[in-house]
């Protein structure tokens, strides 16, 4: 269960991407059962929607978000090639970034260095921004 209370899934994404969610309902039907799903996406994959008003979202602030010391993680990948490098910067909490013990913590002038030095690239789904020194 996560905080909320409600029951946690694994949601696979187009591509085979898997990223977690909430269940809020779930509904039987003649084919099977469908789910409402809440989850947590970067605002980057978000699009508001114009004459919508937001002002009556609830607004988090986390714990440990960008510009602490673990607001970014390295994720290795299994190659690495000029064309295709080896490690991927994300913004910690990325939607895209497996939930897994292979993430890496880094702080901003290592994150800074492995971009710079081409030893990463920045992930294409969460954008990590890192702060100017």
């Amino acid at each position: 269960m996560s905080d909320s209370g409600r029951p946690q899934v694994e949601v696979i994404l187009p591509g085979g991407r898997v990223i977690a969610g909430e269940v809020i309902s779930r509904t039987r039907g003649a084919d099977g059962w469908s789910y409402d799903v809440a989850l947590s996406v970067p605002a980057a994959a978000v699009r508001p929607l114009p004459g919508q008003d937001y002002s009556g979202v609830p607004t988090r602030t986390p714990a440990d978000g960008p510009g602490t010391a673990t607001a970014w993680v390295l994720q290795p990948l299994r190659h690495d090639r000029p064309d295709q490098r080896a490690v991927v910067l994300h913004e910690r909490g990325c939607w895209v970034a497996p939930e897994d013990s292979g993430l890496i913590p880094a702080e901003a002038k290592y994150a800074r260095v492995f971009l710079r030095e081409g030893w990463a690239v920045p992930c294409e789904a969460c954008h990590p921004a890192l702060p100017e020194t």
